[in-house]
């Protein structure tokens, strides 16, 4: 577990292959994730290490219902009783209204690894209670502002937030990754877990739109400068 600063104010908790965001606010500290089960320690610990509390949190932010981002919610609910900000469509799955939905499997790669993959992360997180449901669109008033920008795809709920000061920073969730490049959340690979890889194209697409000058990704390192320049390229080279 590594707890670093993105940009001033903004701070990643690496959790293995993925990662929490913490966002200064005027009243506190905002979420974005709670990684696995046991997520709640690792950030607990990794604010720790930047001389904050996880008592600080106000809000948490998720993006979608996947274990590797919810796994530590309902703990991290507990520990701070934060609300919790998500999507109508996968809080459903985050509260435990209803089952995950099962991705697509149309490939041949995605029938063969996808029922593996599903059985792997079988057991559901522990559900949590939604406080307030994303609309796409939605200015948050903490930390500045946070556009809410609707990127369904890797799930039919994700969502991104755009957090607007000093030169705007994405928090892309897993509607994009930062492995070996840039890239959308599309592919015979992303569709093993991605409810609907067409979608997460053309979320990947308006991503690429808006302006901003640092990303930070679920799985993948952060981009510290001409951010929405590199989602352009990435858009114009993958998705033609």
């Amino acid at each position: 577990m590594k707890a670093t600063m993105v940009v001033p104010g903004v701070y990643r908790i690496l959790q293995g292959f993925v990662s929490a965001y913490v966002v200064e606010a005027d009243d506190g500290l905002v979420l974005v994730d709670c990684g696995e089960p046991k997520g709640d320690e690792q950030i607990a610990a990794g604010l720790l290490r930047l001389g904050r509390q996880a008592a600080e949190i106000r809000h948490i932010l998720v993006t979608h219902h996947h274990p590797d981002h919810v796994g530590g919610l309902a703990a991290m609910v507990r520990r701070t009783g934060a609300p919790v900000y998500v999507h109508p469509i996968d809080a459903a799955p985050v509260s435990g209204a209803r089952a995950r939905m099962r991705p697509n499997w149309n490939s041949v790669v995605a029938r063969i690894l996808g029922p593996v993959v599903a059985r792997a992360n079988s057991t559901p997180p522990e559900p949590a209670t939604v406080d307030v449901e994303l609309a796409d669109g939605a200015q948050l008033p903490m930390a500045g502002g946070i556009r809410v920008v609707h990127t369904p795809g890797h799930t039919l709920g994700h969502v991104s937030f755009l957090l607007e000061r000093d030169g705007g920073t994405l928090i892309v969730g897993d509607a994009a990754l930062n492995i070996a490049g840039v890239r959308p959340a599309t592919g015979r690979m992303a569709e093993i877990v991605g409810e609907d890889v067409t979608a997460a194209g053309e979320s990947f697409r308006r991503l690429a739109e808006l302006e901003f000058d640092n990303a930070v990704f679920g799985h993948g390192g952060p981009i510290r400068s001409g951010a929405s320049e590199r989602f352009r390229q990435a858009a114009a080279r993958r998705l033609r």
